[in-house]
């Protein structure tokens, strides 16, 4: 998924947490994603691999500007 204003709104809350994942076709590197909360919170967090799997949480949906996550990870 491409993430933009108005697919971030599309994501309705479930009654499980689940994960949506930016698509990229580059390998190696880490993936952007956004955890949606059965309250409909949504916050986004980015996912690397180095000796195992981790993930940096980089805040709320709309505590920052879309583009930031995108330029900086």
């Amino acid at each position: 998924m491409h993430f933009t204003d108005k697919s971030i709104k599309a994501l309705k809350p479930k009654e499980n947490l689940f994960v949506a994942t930016a698509k990229s076709d580059a390998r190696d590197v880490g993936r952007l994603q956004l955890k949606v909360y059965p309250t409909g919170t949504k916050k986004f967090q980015f996912q690397y691999y180095t000796n195992g799997r981790r993930r940096i949480e980089i805040g709320p949906n709309g505590a920052l500007s879309l583009r930031m996550p995108e330029r900086n990870f």
